[in-house]
């Protein structure tokens, strides 16, 4: 995300002046990022600044109102502040504003940390935090992957989430690759960044390909096109609206699981040629784990997950 680039560039540029300057961290750090995840600022239907919340006794402002498709009602609001504020002694604001409006979701930021808060859990305020990221002090990718929860096309379909580790690109078929991990080498740079093939890759890369998966053209006309191409489903079947509409709903699932999936195919372990404790082992050694996991890989968990692939495929 090229935004969050400018972003950090500009905090490290101007950190003074975006420390007292609520309004220009606004300008220069909360809009390329609401931009970049596919709000359009400038559109009074997706979007609208100093939101006007009433009630019995006030008006207040809202810096920003993240609206549904119709442009009738916010979907999320976001209050910016300053560089460097402590954004937990203000966060009440926001959440309060949020309550009144009958909004679920309310954004604070002074544009390098991103606080998102579900307002209606039934919890203490500091356990309803669904996103707590500081772009400055991760990488930019893993960044980039943590604000998909603010995407625009995910929001207002109503299913925001954590976008799925980047996939690992592995050859299938390849020779080459069984032997350098069968080598037990500690360098993976022959093993990314190269075409990889598997069921879902003509399926997602069809989809993106005719704008399916941003929303450019409706689930019919996917399933017309993916038809005409004679991309089958999972099952080796042609596609109807409901099993489209299915698979889109499982494509974070797919897409977490396709890293691991692809080096059990091409470690051997899905064809039997090594165990489920190399093949655990392996996993391990090179850090390949579903985006939720967090625990090592064993036996019993291998195990499982080929189980899963068969079913998923059958």
């Amino acid at each position: 995300m090229p935004a969050i680039e400018q972003v950090l560039e500009s905090i490290a540029k101007h950190r003074d002046l975006l420390a007292w300057n609520e309004t220009q961290t606004r300008v220069s750090l909360v809009d390329p990022v609401l931009t970049a995840l596919g709000w359009n600022l400038a559109d009074i239907d997706q979007t609208q600044v100093e939101y006007r919340i009433k009630d019995a006794r006030t008006t207040m402002r809202v810096d920003y109102a993240l609206l549904r498709p119709d442009g009738s009602r916010p979907l999320i609001l976001v209050e910016a502040k300053s560089l460097g504020t402590n954004l937990m002694s203000v966060t009440e604001q926001i959440v309060r504003y949020a309550i009144l409006e009958g909004v679920r979701h309310a954004v604070i930021t002074d544009g390098d940390r991103w606080l998102l808060y579900d307002v209606f859990a039934e919890k203490p305020l500091v356990e309803s935090v669904l996103l707590d990221v500081t772009l400055s002090q991760i990488p930019i990718p893993s960044a980039a992957l943590q604000l998909a929860w603010l995407w625009r096309p995910t929001v207002q379909e109503g299913t925001p989430d954590v976008a799925p580790m980047p996939v690992l690109l592995i050859p299938e078929n390849s020779k080459k690759v069984k032997e350098e991990i069968r080598s037990d080498t500690s360098n993976k740079s022959s093993l990314v960044n190269q075409e990889w093939t598997g069921p879902e890759a003509p399926i997602l890369s069809v989809l993106g390909e005719i704008g399916y998966l941003e929303n450019h053209i409706s689930v019919d006309e996917a399933v017309e096109e993916l038809n005409r191409r004679n991309i089958l489903t999972l099952k080796d079947e042609t596609w109807t609206r409901a099993k489209l509409t299915n698979f889109r709903g499982r494509i974070p699932e797919y897409q977490a699981r396709i890293p691991v999936r692809q080096a059990l195919a091409d470690i051997g372990f899905l064809d039997g040629w090594i165990s489920a404790t190399e093949a655990a082992q392996f996993l391990n050694r090179e850090g390949i784990h579903m985006q939720w996991m967090k625990f090592p890989w064993d036996e019993a968990g291998v195990k499982r997950f080929k189980d899963w692939w068969c079913v998923a495929t059958s």
